[in-house]
Order: structure tokens, then sequence, then C-alpha cells
């Protein structure tokens, strides 16, 4: 009893230091992740009415039909918290009048001067009621919420409508624009223009059909961030002013040769010149760019050799890139932390070209079809990061995983693995191994038992005919994924200690089979 009343009386002192606003409250949260903030404040029901200080900006997508738009404009106005809103539109609906109004008068409904940041999903175009959001500082325009893919490089028919000027000229707080796969190329001077748009710090004009960027880009010469992808660019002379320019994007614009005007922009920190697989020549142009620390080269049809000289990148892409040895130019590159290698299924060389590479954590060398894994991979001594997926055809070399020791992610997904390997067993940082579609996979679980540390472990299409005992050791693990084995039957009772265990793939036809003291605390 004493020790119940002790308990009880920490758990008021704790309320009452994290419920009251001040100082006490705002040292504890600071060494809270997001994520911890969100799980104490849903399970802990005392401090629901405090959480308000935790999240001053609040996050919310609307559905047709499923939010209650009268009870979200009430609670914004008592508590005066800020609004990042998502307007949801099914694809099924988007022809009708109707629905659109009903948006309309959704958002009127709100706030608008709590609404500062709205990203509607919508192949209407702008909402009529957008220019009513003064408070506005991020607008994100797009036809569909599905994320950015890879574009084809095709002429697109359905480009939507375009954008009209009276819709943005009363948001003078834009900071962040997005018109993504919006036709401007009749108006887009106009609407670059507009002085509510002169404070711009990041635009994106995705797919957006000019040939050129247009010239009142010029004046914006607050941006920082400037999406140009998935144009047919022919010209970027208007580009040199860009002074502040840290992120550019120029994937997917069918460039021929590298913009002289690139060499301007001095403080160029991320650079995309993804899939521009024409591009010849204009390499020296890089030599400026002194600052770069991100460059993604993929699918060009060769490394430019002037890639040695940007000495301070942390972040190459060189994927699809034909390369058929590991570049050369890598062994000026010593301060690369992450480096993409994927998908040159003829890659068979030049691996000693990454053993300067002592500060790399990330490495990806999906699809690369090597058979053996490389010795020169444990001479890379921080590497925390790597993917070997769709090595098809790897035997061998599987004692150099031993010396990774550091390693926490490791992606051996579809390398038709027969068992778990034995050097796995060696690499007890990992917090997650994917194995996924292995689909022979069966058997040597044991070399799981001292990966004490996982939290995230994909066995899906592998195979399985019940679930592994083994797996009862491996308490930290918050996600398992076992969908696609579709002759599992058994072996339940092994995941039951698992106390951490939250997230659990399987095909439908499995879930009944789940004990329900498990399925209690799962999401399924």
């Amino acid at each position: 009893m004493p020790r119940a009343a002790a308990a009880g009386a920490a758990g008021e002192l704790a309320l009452s230091v994290l419920a009251a606003p001040g100082p006490p409250q705002l040292t504890i949260l600071g060494h809270l992740k997001f994520v911890d903030k969100l799980d104490l404040s849903a399970t802990c029901t005392s401090l629901r009415q405090a959480s308000l200080a935790w999240f001053p900006e609040v996050y919310v997508t609307l559905r047709p039909d499923q939010t209650d738009v009268a009870s979200l404009a009430a609670w914004l106005e008592r508590h005066q918290a800020y609004l990042h809103l998502e307007l949801f539109i099914p694809d099924v609906d988007f022809k009708h009048a109707a629905f659109e109004a009903q948006w309309n008068d959704s958002l009127m409904a709100l706030p608008s001067s709590l609404i500062i940041s709205l990203a509607a999903h919508s192949f209407y175009g702008p909402l009529a009621a957008v220019s009513t959001l003064t408070a506005l500082t991020r607008l994100e325009l797009k036809p569909t919420a599905d994320e950015d893919s890879d574009w084809n490089g095709e002429e697109d028919d359905d480009v939507p409508i375009s954008i009209s000027a009276h819709h943005l000229r009363p948001l003078t707080r834009l900071r962040q624009l997005s018109l993504a796969d919006r036709d401007i190329s009749s108006n887009a001077e106009e609407l670059l223009s507009l002085p509510a748009l002169a404070r711009l710090q990041a635009l994106k004009l995705r797919n957006c059909t000019p040939t050129q960027p247009p010239r009142a880009l010029l004046a914006l010469t607050q941006l920082t961030a400037l999406d140009l992808s998935c144009n047919r660019i022919s010209a970027l002379a208007s580009l040199a002013t860009l002074q502040r320019l840290r992120r550019l994007d120029l994937s997917y614009c069918s460039l021929t040769a590298m913009p002289p005007q690139v060499s301007a922009l001095t403080a160029l920190t991320h650079l995309d010149l993804n899939s521009n697989d024409e591009i010849d020549g204009g390499w020296q142009h890089l030599a400026c760019l002194g600052q770069l620390c991100s460059l993604n080269l993929g699918s060009l049809p060769a490394v430019p050799r002037q890639l040695s000289m940007l000495t301070q990148l942390q972040d190459l892409d060189l994927g699809f890139c034909s390369c058929t040895a590991v570049p050369e130019q890598l062994l000026a590159l010593t301060a690369l932390t992450r480096l993409k290698l994927s998908h040159n299924s003829r890659l068979d060389g030049g691996w000693q070209h990454l053993l300067p590479l002592t500060q790399l954590r990330d490495l990806d060398l999906r699809g690369c079809d090597i058979t053996t894994v490389l010795q020169q991979l444990s001479a890379l001594p921080v590497l925390t990061r790597l993917d070997l997926s769709k090595s098809w055809w790897l035997s061998g070399g599987l004692q150099h995983l031993q010396g990774l020791t550091q390693l926490q992610e490791l992606d051996l997904s579809d390398c038709s693995l027969t068992a778990v390997p034995e050097q796995v067993s060696a690499l007890t940082a990992l917090t997650r191994l994917n194995l996924y579609a292995n689909s022979r996979l069966d058997g040597s679980w044991q070399h799981l038992l001292p990966l004490t540390q996982l939290r995230d472990l994909d066995l899906a299409v592998c195979g399985l005919k019940s679930v592994p005992e083994q797996l009862s050791v491996l308490t930290a693990l918050t996600r398992l994924d076992m969908h696609g084995n579709s002759e599992l039957n058994g072996g339940w009772q092994h995941l039951l200690p698992l106390q951490c265990l939250r997230t659990l793939d399987l095909c439908e036809l499995l879930v009944q089979q789940v004990p329900p003291a498990l399925v209690a605390r799962l999401r399924l």
C-alpha cells in the first residue's frame, strides 16, 4: 500500500509539472521528440487540455462528409491554434460542381486568420475561397494527392486548367507556393509579377509547361528553393539573379548541356539533375558550386570527370547511370555520407574507389546484381545503412558483413536467400532488417537471436509456414511485416512476448488467427 501511495503521489507531481505552462514544462518538452509528445498527450487523458501548449499548430485533413467543420472552427477559435489544412478530394467526384461548392463552404466556415498552410488536391484548379485565406504562408495546389512520381518525359494532355492571378493577389504572407502540374504557360509572367509573391522563399513549378523560366523570376530574389522539374526547358537566363538559391530541381527537363547560369548560383547546396539523359557537356560550370552538398545525377549516360571538384559533397546519387565500375572520381569525395549507386546492373569493379569514403553512412547498391559482398565494404567504419536488395545471385562474401558493427539498417530483400545468413548475428546494432521476397527462406532463424535492438523486421513473401519461435526474443520489435505468406499457419504464441509490437502486417485471411490478446494492442 505505501508503494502504491508513493506511485500515486509521484504521478500527481508529474502531472502538476507537465500540465502547467511555464519553464519546467518547456524544459521537459524540449527533450521530447515530436512522436513522444503525441504519444504522451494521447495516452494521458489528464494532459489533453494542457497539450495545446505543446502543439500550437495542428494538422488536419478534411474529407467529404467525414469532418465536422463547425466543431473544428469552434475549437480553433477557442484555442487560437494555427491550422495546417489539407483538402482531400476523391478523383471520383472531381467533375461535380456541387462538390467544389462544398469545399468552398468548408473553407469559408473556418477562421481564415488561423489557416497558415493549405494543400488542396483537386482537378478543379484553385477553390474560390483560397483568395480569402490571407494568413497563408504556404499554398500547394495539385491535381491529385499522390506523391510525386517519376515523369516519363511525355507530354501530358490532361494538365489541368491554369490558375488565375486573382486567387493569389490577396495572399501577401505567402512564403511557399506550389503550382505543380498546372498549365501556367499563358499567364506565368502575370502570376509571378504579383506584389503578393515578392517575398516567396520556395516555389514549385513542376510540370507547368514553360519552355524557359518566366522573366518574372528575376524579381523573386528571396527564393531559396526552386523546382522547375518536368518542364522541357531550353533556356535558363533568368536564374542567374537568384543569388540566395540553395535548392534547385532541374530533373526531367530535357537538358542537353549543363546550363552556364548555374555557375552563378554559388549558394547552392542541393542540385537535382536526375533523368536529363541527353546532357553532353557544360560540366565545367559545376566548379563554382563550392557549397554543394547534395547532387543527383541519376540516369546520366556517363559520370562527368569534373565531379571530383565537388569535395564538399555529402549526398550523391548515381543511380541508373550505366556504370560498369565504381567511378574513380569518388576518390576525392571524402566528405560523402550517402552514396546511391542503385540499378547499375553491370557494376563490376572499381570497388577500391570506396576506400577513402570513411565518413560514408548510407550506401545503396540495390539492383546492382552483385554476386558477392565486397571486402571493401568492411573498410567503411561508420556505415549505418546498407541496401543490397535485388542482388539475385548474391552467394558469397557474406563474411565481410561482420565488420560492419555500426550497421543499423540492412536490406537483403529479393536476394534469393534460402536461410538467414549466419553473419547477420554479428550485427547487433541493427534496428531494421529487410528480408522481403526471399520466397524460399526456411531456417537459420537462430541467427536473429542476438539482434536485441531490432525494431522493424520484414519477412513478407518469404514462404513462411509458421511464425518462427526465435521471434519471441526480439522484444524491441515495434513493426513486423509477414504479409504474402499465404501458408502461414500457427506459431502466433511466439509474438505474445513482444510487448512493444504495434504494427503487424498480414494477409487479410490470416488476421482471424491472431490471438485476441495480441490484436488488442496492434494495428493490423
